[in-house]
């Protein structure tokens, strides 16, 4: 790319917009015209009524930041400016004269670039200098003949002209998250961009690329998930049907199993999750088969959780079925006895935390910890004929695709005589490393609001390709203004119920994982 760019001087410093344009003006016509627009600059003399037009492409629109040094500048009032109407001269009255010349966009590119002029020749020192005003920029600008445009990459520029440092901070398409492209350092930026409002602040900024919204025909409405009616009080069932149906692995086994099979639920699945493609979905069907007749009655998602998957076929189930290896040790003769068992979820009880927070990590630990069986809590060995004291240990012999955590916010009081709930506030982690190595990633929460008498289920997903944490209310999907794992890697929730942590992908031996690909770091030089 260098030597095509006839670049001599790699150490000396260069001007990122420059080369962005020198390397669009090299390209082929099928490739850059997504970068390049028309503007139509209309120039009206209001003595003689002339009206002069003059059209030219262009790659970037040039917003002037000189009169900003002292205080923010707005990019939506820069927009605003650059098609504001001046005064011009006019060449058939051959003299000044009262005139409007407008600017228009014939042709808005599918990536419009703004270029914020940090760079300006000062007379006074006959030098160029550097304008590092803040800089207001919006997530979305809505540009004249009103199309919507959504910021998706900044080409950032920090230190001076002698020796300053470029970097991009990119949302990728296929991912809906920032991240920090440093030479050959990319990074997941700890802090996204517009969590707190639809504005951020940068003194940095000096490229903004935004892309054309897509807007949705006429009648239609920009929804990319959907959600299910609630029959009555079937919250419980919804809840857990959309974390399935945004389990793409599930979802896609249930849609390859032969249509004719009537032994499982599958069938019922796949309807539903045709419907879930393109519209608001019923869920009578699914109640149907298993067997719910009074929709009215709130019942428990871990219950038909797993009343769903023991019904679905093991090609679709075997996704979120681990095995657990039980393992037993008597400590007077030294005889080991070893149990394999199925699970759907690991349980975390938490019975001593209605006081203080539970954390997750701690209570997978607490749940593979050994336990000591002594005194009159010995178990029976059938070599010894007796009871004796004795060591137990879970360990997991599969590691499931999806592994889900029931936190055990239900329990029997003794005291009462009836059921209460634990509201006790959670420690979420956003990652796990189960024992035997094995890194798990969180991608959805059955959530419970209320009491047992009036309680309320939902859904928070980030579907795989978004990347975004959404909430799925019955028939409402909204994406969530707040996202967690914004401020810290753990999130404190006292409505969490179920955890859906699905598998981390490990990379090979001798391959690395990287959400991108940087370039070869390049000194930090002098600018020309």
């Amino acid at each position: 790319i260098i030597k095509k760019l006839g670049i001599n001087k790699v150490y000396e410093q260069q001007d990122a917009a420059e080369y962005f344009e020198k390397i669009l003006a090299n390209t082929s016509d099928d490739a850059s015209k997504i970068f390049q627009g028309q503007l139509t600059h209309k120039t009206t003399c209001s003595s003689c009524g002339t009206e002069t037009d003059a059209a030219g492409p262009f790659w970037n629109l040039t917003l002037a930041l000189e009169d900003s040094c002292s205080r923010n500048y707005s990019v939506v009032n820069g927009i605003e400016k650059y098609f504001r109407e001046n005064r011009m001269h006019c060449k058939k009255c051959d003299d000044k004269s009262d005139a409007t010349t407008k600017c228009v966009i014939k042709h808005h590119p599918e990536v419009l670039m703004l270029l914020l002029k940090r760079f300006e020749f000062d007379n006074r020192s006959m030098r160029y200098v550097k304008i590092n005003c803040t800089v207001d920029v919006p997530c979305t600008l809505r540009i004249p003949e009103n199309q919507p445009y959504e910021l998706y990459a900044m080409v950032e520029h920090s230190g001076d002209l002698r020796g300053g440092h470029y970097i991009a901070t990119i949302k990728p398409e296929d991912d809906g998250r920032w991240y920090n492209f440093n030479d050959i350092c990319v990074t997941l930026l700890h802090s996204q961009p517009f969590q707190s409002g639809k504005v951020e602040k940068s003194s940095s900024a000096y490229l903004l690329f935004y892309r054309k919204e897509k807007v949705p025909a006429a009648g239609t409405q920009a929804i990319k998930y959907h959600g299910l009616e609630n029959q009555g009080s079937t919250c419980y069932l919804n809840s857990v049907l959309q974390v399935l149906f945004m389990t793409k692995d599930f979802r896609e086994a249930v849609e390859r199993l032969p249509s004719e099979n009537t032994e499982h639920i599958d069938l019922q699945l796949q309807s539903l999750f045709g419907d879930l493609k393109s519209r608001t979905a019923k869920t009578k069907d699914i109640s149907k088969k298993l067997g719910i007749k009074d929709v009215s009655r709130q019942q428990d998602a871990a219950e038909y959780y797993e009343k769903i998957l023991r019904l679905t076929s093991d090609d679709a189930s075997k996704i979120f079925h681990g095995q657990l290896t039980h393992m037993t040790r008597c400590s007077s003769c030294g005889t080991k006895t070893d149990a394999d068992g199925a699970f759907w979820h690991l349980p975390l009880a938490l019975e001593g935390s209605y006081r203080q927070n539970f954390s997750v990590e701690k209570g997978i630990e607490e749940f593979l910890r050994a336990s000591h069986f002594n005194r009159g809590n010995q178990m029976c060995c059938y070599e010894c004929r007796a009871k004796s004291d004795a060591t137990t240990k879970c360990v997991i012999k599969h590691h499931p695709e999806v592994l889900t955590l029931l936190l055990k916010r239900f329990e029997f009081d003794h005291y009462s005589n009836g059921c209460v709930k634990n509201s006790c506030t959670v420690d979420v982690p956003c990652t796990l490393q189960i024992p035997e190595n094995q890194p798990y990633e969180l991608y959805a929460m059955v959530e419970h609001s209320g009491d047992l008498r009036g309680g309320h289920y939902i859904a928070t997903i980030k579907p795989e390709d978004d990347g975004r944490w959404y909430s799925f209310d019955d028939s409402c999907v909204t994406l969530l203004d707040s996202q967690p794992f914004q401020s810290g890697k753990v999130e404190k929730s006292s409505s969490a119920y179920l955890l859906f942590y699905r598998k981390e992908k490990v990379p090979a031996a001798g391959v690395q994982l990287r959400g991108g690909r940087g370039r070869g770091e390049s000194r930090r030089g002098q600018r020309r």
